[in-house]
């Protein structure tokens, strides 16, 4: 079913980038939760055609080609983030937490360490750019 989901959603590039992963799966979770956090960061919801840009699949998240309309590539900033899992943070392989903001790197890695990000019921999400801004404001 994700490889069917995959060819839908994902441009050529993704599409090759989930051929070449050692962990499909993982590769496609991280797809998928990049991006959804960068079409809730632009604010278009599933109006945008998620076939017009790309990410990256492996370990380091990368927005590598923008859609129309989203500027260009360094305006933008993927960071994965490690979930609240019970009573602590947890690397966690199967729960890929993504947010998306558009600030470059350097000016974002060090408000977006203080923010607490909780994952509820077990299912991948992803924040936008206005969440985020609510709970940095916060810190």
């Amino acid at each position: 079913m994700a490889q069917h989901l995959a060819r839908l959603v994902f441009s050529d590039d993704e599409l090759n980038q989930l051929e070449r992963a050692d962990d499909k799966r993982r590769a496609f979770l991280n797809g998928w939760t990049r991006k959804e956090a960068y079409i809730k960061a632009l604010g278009a919801g599933v109006t945008e055609p998620l076939r017009h840009f790309s990410v990256s699949l492996g370990e380091r998240a990368e927005i590598l080609a923008t859609s129309a309309g989203g500027g260009s590539v360094s305006d933008w900033t993927l960071v994965e983030l490690v979930p609240w899992i019970g009573d602590s943070y947890q690397k966690s392989d199967h729960y890929p937490c993504t947010c998306c903001v558009r600030m470059p790197k350097r000016r974002i890695l060090s408000r977006i360490s203080s923010a607490v990000f909780v994952h509820r019921k077990g299912l991948p999400f992803s924040l936008c750019a206005s969440t985020y801004a609510r709970i940095a404001s916060r810190s």
